[in-house]
């Protein structure tokens, strides 16, 4: 990974969900982010500095990807997969496909 992301102390196994979904690479999250801000599935919400809290994308494989203004890091987003049982799966994919 290319993240520059220190690795936890004590990992979970569930903690692994871009790799999971093939988010490896930095330019794979920068686009998943460039197609939600161009889409406009971004939510109504706004940080301080007028960027929206939350932004949605779905990629190729029709996974869907949601990042959260914040994160661990101020200023920055922090992307993961939602998975399909998750009730805002299908409430994105519908709006991606409407897009």
């Amino acid at each position: 990974m290319d993240f520059g992301l220190t690795p936890p102390s004590a990992p979970r196994a569930d903690k692994t969900l871009c790799d999971e979904a093939g988010v490896v690479r930095r330019a794979d999250a920068q686009r998943l982010f460039d197609l939600a801000i161009e889409r406009g599935i971004v939510s109504d919400s706004a940080a301080p500095d007028g960027l929206p809290k939350q932004l949605w994308a779905v990629d190729n494989h029709g996974r869907v990807f949601e990042a959260m203004y914040g994160g661990s890091v101020a200023g920055r987003y922090h992307g993961y997969p939602i998975r399909r049982s998750d009730p805002l799966f299908g409430q994105i994919s519908a709006q991606w496909s409407r897009t």
